[in-house]
């Protein structure tokens, strides 16, 4: 699995599309941040190691998942 990039921005921030295209949309996850209250976190802890995902009805993430954090406001 290739690690992803977590772009965390405004749903109306103009140059996120373009950057999205231009890198590929499988290697993005996109958070809106006028849309956090649809997201649940969820921590498991495993041994020495923590995950915290973040899940909605569209889409889940961890944080095993991502390589680097994009925020755009």
């Amino acid at each position: 699995m290739r690690k992803k990039i977590l772009v965390v921005t405004s749903a109306e921030e103009p140059n996120v599309p373009d950057v999205l295209s231009f890198l590929g949309e499988e290697e993005i996850v996109r958070i809106n941040t006028d849309s956090l209250g649809d997201y649940r976190v969820i921590l498991r802890a495993k041994g020495s190691e923590i995950d915290i995902e973040l899940t909605s009805d569209q889409k889940s993430v961890g944080s095993s998942e991502i390589k680097s954090i994009w925020y755009r406001r």
